[in-house]
């Protein structure tokens, strides 16, 4: 099969679509201390707990950071 073959039978909807989550780390070390930055989650599941700043890309969406 040639790639234009194979392009013009391609279906994308075919697929499952994919899930991308961006997560960041950030640390410092302030007097002498390791930290790290943390945000309380604002929507379920575990709203309200402390979490690493991030989550999931939604489609069409440049980052959620």
């Amino acid at each position: 099969m040639s790639e234009e073959e194979f392009l013009a039978a391609y279906d994308p909807r075919a697929y499952d679509p994919v899930a991308v989550a961006i997560d960041v780390v950030a640390l410092t070390i302030r007097d002498g201390a390791l930290h790290v930055l943390l945000v309380r989650r604002g929507v379920p599941p575990q709203e309200g707990r402390w979490a690493l700043p991030g989550g999931f890309v939604q489609s069409g969406a440049r980052a959620e950071l």
